[in-house]
């Protein structure tokens, strides 16, 4: 998937709202998530059907999944550092 794409994804914030409780714009190294039944991420949910993986999105790497169930959601997680093979995220 082209990285310019997945910038211009509507990534929402998970902990983040203004000041009316409207949900803010993933931005940077954020964790976020977009609904997958954009038609905009269709590409991306196709990939993600295949199991996890690992993008570059602007300057950052994310983890990003499909979320459990039905998979309404997709979620991206900057990988911050290894550890015992894993990824660390940070949030």
């Amino acid at each position: 998937m082209n990285p310019v794409d997945l910038v211009k994804l509507p990534w929402t914030s998970f902990k983040n709202k203004d000041q009316n409780d409207g949900w803010l714009r993933a931005v940077g190294d954020e964790s976020g998530w977009i609904l997958s039944n954009l038609p905009e991420a269709a590409e991306l949910r196709e990939l993600l059907k295949q199991g996890e993986t690992t993008l570059r999105i602007g300057d950052v790497d994310f983890d990003i999944r499909l979320s459990l169930g039905q998979g309404m959601f997709i979620q991206r997680n900057p990988v911050r550092e290894r550890e015992y093979g894993r990824p660390r995220y940070g949030y």
